[in-house]
Formats: C-alpha cells, structure tokens, sequence
C-alpha cells in the first residue's frame, strides 16, 4: 500500500520532487556527489551530459564502473537511481513505521490502563469513619459559651 503512495506522490508531484531534490544535489559538495555516483552506480543528476563543459566531456572518475580504465560510463542519472532507491525501500520504512505509530499505541493504551488501576485503587480504599452529624444534634459554638441546635447555625 505504501508502494502504491509514494508511487502517486512521486508521479503527481515529479516536478516538484525533482526540484526539491536537484536543489539539494546543487547544494553537495563534489566529494558527496563522487560517492553517491559510485555507490548509486550513477552519473550526473539527470545523466551524464551534464559534465559537458565547453562542448568537451569533463566526466569525473566516479562515472565509471572501473575507475582504473575508465571505459564503461554510467549513462543513468542520479535522480532515476534515487527514485527507485525509494521506491525499493518503501515497503521496509513503511514497516518500521507503521510499527513505530503501534508501539506508541499500545504505550497509551498501556498508559490509560494504568491510570484506570490507580484510580480503582484509590477509590476502594476505606475512608475514615466519620459519624454524620444529624440536624437534632447539638454543637458548642465557641464564640458566645453556650450550644445551639445545629439547624440554627
């Protein structure tokens, strides 16, 4: 399911993905974009015409499956590599975190839980016996040294 969302995300929202992502492609530094053009097995961030420079290829070494003698050219860009990357992982970050999103369910659920038994502890307590005092009962009042009814206070 999440395979199918970040596909319709990606396919309705490419222009801006691509933007966002050509952004950040601009803002690495060549030692970042060799390693991520070796590890990606890609070249450029659309394909390898961007290193054309004067009408002369100036491709970096990292372009290259055999850095050594430079023959075979990654033709594909970054950018595809990228996507597909996503797209292969999307169902394992889906996994962790939809098992993310449950283990904080069940910590409220546990929480709420625990807050029921406190509470049912709390309430089944015996409370001081406490004599209720009736209206025909007399109370001393203090003030003048003498007892009145207590409906009279």
């Amino acid at each position: 399911m999440a395979e199918i969302g970040a596909g319709v995300f990606i396919y309705f929202m490419e222009e801006q993905f691509i933007t966002y992502v050509h952004m950040a492609w601009n803002f690495l530094d060549q030692i970042t974009i060799n390693l991520v053009q070796s590890q990606l097995h890609c070249c450029g961030f659309l394909n390898y015409t961007e290193y054309v420079v004067n009408e002369q290829l100036n491709i970096s070494l990292s372009c290259y499956s055999n850095v050594t003698v430079s023959t075979t050219l990654y033709d594909i860009g970054c950018y595809d590599k990228f996507v597909d990357m996503i797209l292969d992982n999307v169902t394992t970050s889906a996994i962790i975190g939809g098992s993310l999103v449950l283990f904080e369910i069940v910590g409220i659920l546990f929480t709420c839980y625990l807050m029921k038994a406190i509470e049912k502890e709390n309430n089944t307590e015996p409370k001081p016996n406490r004599r209720r005092r009736r209206s025909t009962d007399s109370i001393q009042d203090n003030s003048r040294g003498r007892r009145e009814k207590a409906w009279d206070i």
